[in-house]
């Protein structure tokens, strides 16, 4: 058996990006991946591209409302199965934002940078935050927050610094989480709501 053929194509006129993928397959078949939102058509390997867009076509609303379901998703997602792209997508939006975050909410508490972050697909929690004898600080984050909401992810990020002056859950520790967001609750209660797909 061959291996699957698959290429990912633009967006043009009505029609929204896709991956094409071409296989022993003797239907074709269009499946909205959840959380992206990413189109996938599976064509058999005789079908041509047109083949596909013409399906894709005369499907369009309903693919296009399944897109909308999937982005709008908050799924377990601590806990949801990932493909090696999606792990690779999540990493690169942790590295590009967290530390930004990270800095901003140090100089918003007055406190020194970390002196190490690191990321993990850890699913029992979403960050942590270990102090070593000699001061040294090190956060670290599960990748799979980046599925989560902006602001919720910041609750998370904020909580995280917080513990490099607080290493507890204290009084003091949320009071020093809410000085600087005031509604840390309603954002860090966003990570707890699940919905599933039909």
């Amino acid at each position: 058996m061959k291996t699957p053929d698959k290429k990912h194509i633009a967006a043009k006129s009505e029609l929204p990006a896709y991956t094409l993928i071409r296989s022993d397959r003797h239907s074709m078949e269009i499946k909205v991946q959840p959380i992206t939102g990413e189109i996938v058509i599976r064509i058999p390997r005789r079908s041509t591209q047109k083949n596909a867009e013409d399906f894709l076509r005369r499907n369009l609303p309903q693919v296009l409302s399944a897109v909308e379901r999937a982005k709008a998703i908050v799924p377990d997602r601590m806990h949801t199965a990932l493909s090696d792209e999606e792990i690779r997508m999540l990493k690169a939006q942790a590295n590009a934002y967290i530390p930004e975050r990270i800095r901003h909410f140090t100089g918003l508490l007055a406190l020194s940078y970390p002196d190490k972050i690191s990321y993990t697909a850890a699913k029992q929690r979403f960050g942590s935050c270990r102090k070593y004898p000699d001061g040294r600080v090190h956060l670290c984050f599960s990748y799979r927050l980046m599925q989560y909401p902006q602001d919720a992810v910041d609750a998370v990020i904020l909580h995280e610094v917080a513990h490099m002056r607080h290493m507890d859950h204290s009084t003091a520790f949320y009071a020093l989480i809410r000085s600087v967001m005031p509604d840390y609750d309603s954002r860090h209660s966003k990570l707890k709501e699940t919905e599933n797909m039909p």
